[in-house]
């Protein structure tokens, strides 16, 4: 009778964990056996534990309640197995299920390292846990702090990702890559008799090295770009906009071209890169209207914004690296606010399940219409550029997984772009890199 009672028990008990988790383990069946068949086993051991609690005198009552938490606390983390794709909180895709058995009956020898990889992306109150370590080695960190997802000089709180390489070499083949895809660009504007330019936006380990001394020491990056870009214009005589001066010389003056919890550009540093934009389109539209600082009035916060139909937040770095010191946010920031356009009275299309949105804006003026399409450092710019033009269009696209091919494919667009009939068309990308996937290779 006693042995029948603890395996109804122990049989009740796996039941009721294997229900937590059942939206996994059933679609994967062979796990889901021995999982079964292991938690009935403990289980019941463990009931035959507490059965003996009060008969085994030289069993020590300590030693049975310890064994007891300990094996019940190992099926905590399989209580609820995450089944999200992507962890919007690291901005990163998850690992994926490899199954022990492959198709066509082929065994997965890595089954061992895939499985750990899936589990620990995965497991329940992961990010509490993962939360709670970077915490503890965060105010254990005395003048800096790293992580796998970026870097923190504690002495002056500035942050940074490890987004992509502080250096670059161009081989020729991809300088080849370059040329075709704007030279693709010219043909495509020519069609349609509009205008355009190109700028690259420097990233923020190029300009803050001193701010981000010692993980930042002599970065090469800029000084590839700055070849390209002179190779660029010697094959296909277009002249990108690269303001790297200009940004670098705010942030040695003021220190506030970029945020420091965030990768993007502030609005200081979008106005200097509109300033060099609009030289360019004056060229050609003489009489367009340049903004001066007196066309703006201005906002000051310590927090960061940068989405147009988002408020305030910490900082995408901030957020990735998973940090809870707010005493970083020692700075304020200046925001532009338009006293020529309305920027509330936008329209915003939202299209988040093909990872792009578009925004436009409306001026009172006879200045030709423009279609801005790019990556989030767009996006800085859209408190300031609307004022110079009649109709402003924003199509802002980012890379989400492995979408990079098509993410900044002008072709993917090309509705999109000729929709509100622009006159000039500017591509703005965080980065060199990001040009070579204009067009599809032929």
């Amino acid at each position: 009778m006693k042995i029948k009672r603890r395996s109804i028990i122990a049989g009740i008990t796996t039941l009721g964990v294997l229900y937590l988790s059942f939206g996994f383990w059933s679609r994967q069946y062979e796990l889901f056996i021995i999982i079964s068949v292991l938690s009935y086993l403990l289980f019941y051991k463990l009931v035959d534990y507490l059965a003996d609690f009060k008969t085994i005198k030289d069993k020590s009552r300590i030693d049975i309640i310890f064994l007891t938490i300990f094996f019940i606390l190992l099926f905590v983390p399989m209580l609820k197995i995450d089944s999200s794709e992507i962890s919007a909180q690291e901005n990163r895709s998850l690992a994926k299920w490899k199954p022990l058995i492959k198709k066509h009956h082929k065994i997965n020898y890595n089954f061992g390292k895939d499985f750990e990889s899936w589990y620990n992306d995965r497991f329940f109150l992961r990010n509490i846990i993962t939360g709670i370590y970077s915490d503890y080695r965060y105010k254990l960190a005395y003048n800096y702090y790293e992580n796998a997802k970026g870097f923190v000089n504690k002495r002056n709180n500035w942050i940074s990702t490890k987004f992509t390489p502080v250096t670059t070499k161009y081989t020729q083949k991809d300088k080849k890559l370059f040329v075709y895809n704007i030279n693709k660009l010219k043909e495509f504007c020519n069609k349609h008799n509009i205008k355009f330019y190109i700028m690259i936006i420097p990233q923020k380990t190029d300009i803050c090295v001193k701010e981000l001394y010692p993980i930042i020491k002599d970065p090469q990056k800029y000084r590839e770009n700055k070849e390209l870009v002179k190779y660029i214009k010697e094959k296909t005589g277009v002249e990108i906009i690269y303001p790297y001066d200009d940004l670098n010389q705010l942030q040695q003056k003021t220190h506030t071209a970029y945020f420091k919890t965030d990768h993007h550009w502030t609005d200081e540093g979008a106005y200097l890169g509109y300033l060099s934009l609009m030289k360019k389109v004056r060229q050609d539209f003489p009489g367009i209207k340049i903004g001066t600082t007196d066309d703006f009035h201005y906002i000051y916060d310590s927090r960061i914004k940068v989405l147009p139909n988002l408020g305030f937040f910490d900082g995408v770095t901030y957020n990735i690296m998973k940090l809870h010191d707010k005493s970083v946010f020692d700075t304020k920031y200046k925001y532009f606010v338009s006293d020529i356009f309305d920027y509330n009275k936008r329209t915003e299309y939202s299209h988040d399940e093909e990872y792009y949105k578009i925004f436009i804006f409306n001026n009172n003026t006879n200045a030709p219409n423009v279609t801005l399409f790019g990556d989030s450092f767009t996006l800085n710019l859209l408190p300031i550029l609307p004022s110079s033009f009649k109709t402003t269009t924003n199509i802002y696209s980012w890379v989400e997984g492995d979408n990079i091919n098509s993410a900044f494919n002008v072709a993917r667009f090309e509705k999109n772009i000729l929709k509100n009939n622009p006159q000039i068309l500017v591509i703005t990308f965080f980065d060199m890199p990001r040009l070579k996937y204009l067009f599809d290779k032929e």
